[in-house]
């Protein structure tokens, strides 16, 4: 979520992550396929949406795979569907940190164009 949420915020042609974590680049390969499909929120999602917000379906290509995505400027917030996890977080100068609830941790990334 952190590369899909980054790329919407910050408006820039992202190509990869760098997982401050793992201490390790995810470049296109480990990224293309995973989150592909974005369209406008689905009217029987049962995820809760925000009318404020810039809010979003995203599957992968088999469209197997659902996760609720909304965007407040910086901020966003979301729920993967195949994990039944909340998560939000913030893009900040090219740094997206991510709050997973299922995990009970931060995450943060460093976009790279």
């Amino acid at each position: 979520m952190a590369f899909t949420a980054g790329k919407f915020i910050s408006e820039q042609d992202i190509e990869s992550l760098y997982d401050r974590d793992q201490y390790r680049t995810l470049g296109p390969d480990e990224l293309a396929g995973r989150l592909t499909k974005n369209h406008p929120a689905r009217k029987g999602c049962e995820v809760q949406r925000d009318p404020e917000a810039a809010n979003l379906c995203i599957t992968d290509q088999r469209g197997d795979r659902h996760i609720c995505l909304s965007l407040y400027g910086r901020l966003f917030e979301g729920f993967d569907h195949a994990t039944a996890s909340h998560f939000t977080g913030i893009v900040d100068e090219g740094m997206v940190t991510l709050y997973d609830f299922a995990e009970s941790n931060y995450f943060t990334f460093d976009l790279r164009n």
